[in-house]
């Protein structure tokens, strides 16, 4: 019998890179007014997007494997996960850093095959749908609940 698949969100969920991401900012000399995880508000700007994809793309090529997970039994919670399920890692960063993603999986999670999807965050919802994910651990609350209108799973909000 096939077991069942978990989808988990990587940035945010099991890498801290919201906190690269501002850090990364403030480095680079942005006056941020406030930091909303993928889209802060940055002054004197009205469009984010080439700031933010400077500061991705130095993280992802440059410190990837300085992006710590959350947690440090991450590889042990993932191996637990694992013997009741398939575990699909879901990530909106784009497929010109699927190498970097995979040896970031590799390097703190190794004992675990996982699967890498590209998916932007808003088609997580269909992703869930089309491939059954028995659950998803997403840390964006909008993307959770439009995932579980969508698939018929509950949402469960934990901090």
């Amino acid at each position: 019998m096939k077991k069942p698949t978990v989808a988990i969100d990587l940035d945010g969920v099991i890498a801290d890179t919201p906190n690269h991401i501002e850090s990364g900012l403030i480095t680079k000399g942005y006056d941020i007014v406030s930091f909303e995880v993928y889209n802060p508000k940055i002054r004197g700007m009205t469009d984010n997007k080439k700031a933010i994809n400077d500061v991705v793309h130095d993280i992802f090529t440059k410190k990837n494997l300085e992006v710590k997970p959350y947690s440090l039994y991450a590889d042990t919670l993932f191996r637990e996960i694992n013997i009741m399920a398939d575990i699909v890692v879901l990530t909106a960063r784009r497929k010109e850093y699927h190498k970097q993603t995979r040896e970031w999986l590799d390097h703190y999670i190794p004992s675990v095959p996982i699967k890498i999807a590209h998916v932007k965050s808003i088609n997580k919802p269909k992703y869930v749908k089309d491939n059954g994910i028995l659950c998803l651990v997403e840390d964006r609350l909008r993307t959770a609940n439009h995932a579980a209108r969508e698939s018929g799973l509950s949402t469960q909000a934990m901090w």
